[in-house]
């Protein structure tokens, strides 16, 4: 070894931060943070919100089937499932159904820091802005994904 090369050594245990575990029923298909918690979206239509020291854990059924999309929002979620609803969820309280699609997957969810929605279901993608409008595209090829330009 040359004398430049540095040697790291592990930080000490008190050092690190704690480690947390947790398991579910079913697969975990998204890991969202939301404010001081971090949201496990799981295959079987559930999501765990867990408090930024692990305990304190809140579970809430979404979806009947996996949640397919999922994004973080101002205040809680977004997700899209297997069930075809596109669902709005605070991190208190209760979820509203924003759409529904059913016999659909969704492929993607996105929400902009000025509040408008957006989801995609194979070439056609929807905005639902804050004013309440609803608009649609269709693309030509599937939308796999979405994002909002930052600057609005």
């Amino acid at each position: 070894m040359s004398e430049a090369a540095a040697v790291t050594r592990p930080a000490s245990a008190e050092s690190r931060p704690p480690v947390w575990s947790a398991q579910y029923d079913a697969p975990v298909n998204h890991v969202i943070a939301v404010g001081g918690a971090m949201v496990f979206l799981c295959g079987d239509g559930s999501a765990h919100f867990v408090s930024e020291s692990g305990l304190g854990e809140k579970q809430k059924h979404l979806h009947q089937g996996a949640i397919l999309a999922a994004c973080a929002t101002a205040d809680g979620i977004l997700t899209g499932g297997d069930d075809g609803q596109v669902l709005l969820t605070p991190s208190v309280g209760e979820s509203t159904v924003l759409a529904a699609h059913p016999g659909k997957w969704m492929n993607a969810v996105a929400a902009s820091s000025k509040g408008d929605l957006a989801w995609s279901i194979g070439k056609s993608c929807y905005r639902l802005t804050t004013r309440g409008g609803l608009r649609s595209l269709e693309c030509p090829a599937t939308a796999a994904a979405l994002a909002f330009d930052p600057r609005g």
